[in-house]
């Protein structure tokens, strides 16, 4: 996986996270109908992906149990 700067220009979704960023200093409200809407669209996909799909929920168990795994490890 590549390590990234968030200084850098893109966007991104952090999986499993549901988090979407957008390297934008627009409101959410105020993407649709700019050309930002298309990369939201995109990211939102990948949500959608991550929790109504058997890989996303697989994929979603396994980082949960190697968080539970590194938290009883401490």
């Amino acid at each position: 996986m590549k390590d990234f700067d968030k200084e850098e220009n893109f966007d991104y979704y952090l999986p499993v996270f549901l988090t979407i960023y957008l390297n934008t200093s627009k409101k959410y409200k105020d993407i649709f109908g700019s050309e930002d809407e298309n990369y939201l669209f995109h990211k939102y996909i990948h949500f959608l992906e991550d929790i109504f799909t058997v890989y996303g929920c697989a994929n979603a168990s396994k980082v949960f149990n190697n968080i539970k795994a590194m938290y009883h490890h401490v």
